[in-house]
């Protein structure tokens, strides 16, 4: 699994640097986002949602920082 790189908006690494409770779940719920666009091209964020059980804000929010990678 990966945990993260140095700069990643969760601030950690590994497991045991987890922040908070909510750091370590958001970073899985980034990284379901990650493989269902990955695998499901052109789909909406409303269809991500759906399929993974997140609001659309939430699959709105780890786009933008998905995004926020691939322009580095």
């Amino acid at each position: 699994m990966d945990y993260g790189k140095p700069g990643d908006p969760s601030g950690c690494y590994f497991p045991q640097e987890w922040r908070s409770p909510g750091a370590k779940i958001g970073h899985a719920n980034r990284e379901a986002v990650r493989q269902f666009f990955a695998e499901h091209i052109g789909c909406s964020n409303v269809e991500c949602a759906k399929a993974l059980g997140l609001s659309a804000m939430s699959v709105g929010r780890h786009v933008a920082t998905l995004r926020k990678e691939w322009a580095e």
